[in-house]
């Protein structure tokens, strides 16, 4: 529903303006009133989400773009950099370099293992490297639930929680 609908059936059915704790809904009428005040703050609350994504989303853009000249700076000025520096630590143990404005080096990451296809890996150590696989234990709720359905014992540590009863509102479809 559009917000000039909202207005007009407020004006119609009356606004109902007062709305303090001893507000009820008495009617058909003031049912529906408040309904369409939910349905609206709801909208309201999607266009506001959907403006601040939109504002997110420039915002990321902008810095971006932003970033972008000064990305590029570092990445001249290190193809530059690094040379000089792998020059200047030949022959020695120490990696990195003390300048007047910082230090620059070299740092060693470890070693890491890669899986280009997790089934074949898998294949391969459990028929060869067996303590390099690892099951995950874990509960099945849906067959505890079921297995409680079904008059099985229910398992210690464990409760059944019964299920609520929500209200909800819905917009009438426009066709």
């Amino acid at each position: 529903m559009n917000e000039t609908l909202y207005e007009l059936l407020d004006e119609i059915d009356g606004d109902y303006k007062e709305l303090t704790p001893s507000f009820a809904v008495k009617d058909l009428q003031s049912a529906d009133w408040t309904l369409r005040k939910i349905l609206r703050a709801q909208h309201n609350i999607e266009e506001r989400r959907a403006a601040a994504d939109a504002v997110r989303a420039r915002v990321a853009k902008w810095e971006e773009e932003a970033n972008g000249p000064d990305f590029a700076t570092i990445a001249f000025m290190q193809s530059k950099l690094e040379p000089y520096i792998a020059d200047s630590l030949q022959g020695e143990k120490r990696r990195s370099v003390k300048l007047p404005s910082g230090t620059a080096g070299f740092r060693a990451s470890p070693d890491r293992v890669e899986v280009e296809d997790e089934a074949a890996a898998l294949a391969w150590c459990e028929a060869n490297l067996p303590a390099a696989v690892k099951t995950k234990k874990y509960l099945s709720l849906t067959e505890i639930k079921a297995s409680l359905k079904a008059g099985g014992a229910m398992p210690e540590a464990v409760r059944l929680v019964g299920g609520e009863t929500r209200f909800y509102v819905k917009e009438t479809d426009e066709q």
